[in-house]
């Protein structure tokens, strides 16, 4: 990749190509349109529309991926299946949330240290 390369995203924003441009650095790092500041009580995530489609693709990928990891684990290890059922759960009612209030601007997140979040359109 050449230094300088440019793209334009969906919602026509320009920013420069990144070397691991790939949907795993979402996990990684805040990433490419997402905002984070910390707060005495957790945290606050802004995101931009491009960047809220991003995490409700991957939210959903992981809310997919763990429920049927633990209805398959379910005869072996019940609690590792119960496990994966709520984490996996959690991340699709988080996506779905983000989703839902994404109004084509984009959505913050509210996130307290106990996990607890509310999501806003912006």
């Amino acid at each position: 990749m050449t230094k300088g390369t440019i793209v334009v995203n969906d919602d026509l924003t320009i920013r420069e190509q990144a070397t691991n441009d790939h949907m795993f650095s979402i996990m990684a790092s805040p990433g490419e349109g997402v905002t984070h500041h910390q707060t005495w009580y957790g945290g606050n995530s802004i995101y931009t529309n491009a960047a809220t489609i991003r995490a409700v693709n991957a939210f959903t990928t992981i809310a997919w991926t763990t429920t049927i990891g633990g209805g398959l684990a379910n005869s072996w290890f019940p609690p590792f299946a119960a496990g994966a059922v709520v984490s996996g759960g959690y991340m699709g009612l988080l996506g779905h949330r983000m989703d839902v209030n994404n109004n084509g601007n984009g959505v913050e997140v509210r996130m307290t240290y106990a996990l607890v979040y509310n999501v806003v359109s912006r």
